[in-house]
């Protein structure tokens, strides 16, 4: 797979009227574009950016091709157009339908984060990834919370977000001084300081745990945080809910670390808590059925209960 286009790879087009698919650079025949399977031809065409509607026209009820050359073709290429001709023998554009895009992916043809996150895999290395991150990474997938968070939490267990620490070793960041945590500003910004060991952030975890009314989780890493906070939300109804909570938390704070390096804002450990609280509460409104006898304050006082409620 190209990793430069790896969407445009994924995606194939649906004739319809042609006026939207590129006769040679877009895949709407076959397993692969024309200017690929015929490039002679394509390097000789009048029109290399064409629309399949401006290769031919309706003569009546009739579709005539017309193909236009810069140069004389050979007599190779010229047999060439007779084998393009016999894949184009059944093909006719709709007067009544207009061209659609399919992303391969997904069965039903439908864009999904999900596929999007298998399609992916070989370009991340991700299928080499160690057991427990694979495990945690599935457990994400099972949330229902918005894609941009999805996305957040998959770089998150990866190891992928452009920490000072991770941009210090691209050589983005060359000032030492500049590699410290946002936070403490006493220990190199990377992921497990961050989200998990930074005095700051001790603080958030705590409330956040004193908050659910459950014991403490200390982190070891990244995917076993995740999947430790897991078990802490019991009932066979919750895998969409199971790491909302988690996911909010790690969320605001990397958004409280990018507020206070692009607005200058300052840390505020309680009103963050506060921010966390709702935005869970949020999403599990958003995404829940039958909580119609569960209230905010209920959510405030016991969110536990609440997940045990649907």
């Amino acid at each position: 797979m190209d990793n430069a286009n790896w969407f445009g790879n994924n995606v194939s087009s649906i004739l319809g009227d042609g006026n939207d698919i590129s006769f040679w650079k877009d895949q709407w025949i076959g397993t692969a574009s024309l200017r690929v399977m015929f490039p002679s031809l394509y390097v000789k065409s009048t029109l290399p950016d064409g629309h399949f509607s401006t290769m031919g026209m309706w003569e009546r009820d009739t579709w005539k091709w017309k193909f236009e050359w810069t140069t004389e073709l050979s007599d190779i290429e010229s047999e060439t157009v007779h084998d393009l001709l016999l894949i184009l023998d059944q093909v006719r554009p709709s007067r009544e339908t207009r061209d659609r895009r399919r992303w391969k992916p997904h069965k039903d043809g439908f864009f999904t984060i999900n596929t999007a996150y298998t399609a992916l895999l070989p370009r991340t290395g991700e299928c080499n990834i160690e057991p427990i991150t694979a495990n945690a990474l599935k457990l994400l997938w099972l949330n229902n919370v918005p894609s941009k968070v999805s996305i957040f939490g998959w770089r998150l267990l990866l190891g992928k977000l452009p920490t000072r620490e991770a941009l210090y070793n691209k050589g983005v960041i060359t000032n030492n001084h500049e590699r410290s945590c946002v936070f403490c500003f006493n220990v190199a910004e990377d992921i497990p300081h961050m989200f998990f060991n930074c005095n700051v952030t001790k603080q958030i975890w705590c409330k956040i745990f004193k908050w659910m009314g459950t014991r403490f989780c200390s982190a070891t890493d990244v995917p076993n945080h995740l999947i430790q906070f897991g078990v802490l939300i019991t009932g066979s109804n919750n895998e969409r809910f199971r790491h909302i909570i988690w996911l909010a938390t790690t969320w605001s704070i990397w958004r409280m670390r990018n507020n206070i390096i692009f607005r200058g804002d300052f840390v505020n450990v309680s009103s963050l808590v506060d921010q966390i609280i709702y935005i869970a509460w949020f999403w599990f409104i958003g995404r829940s059925r039958n909580i119609d006898n569960v209230a905010f304050l209920d959510w405030c006082n016991n969110p536990l209960a609440c997940f045990r409620c649907i």
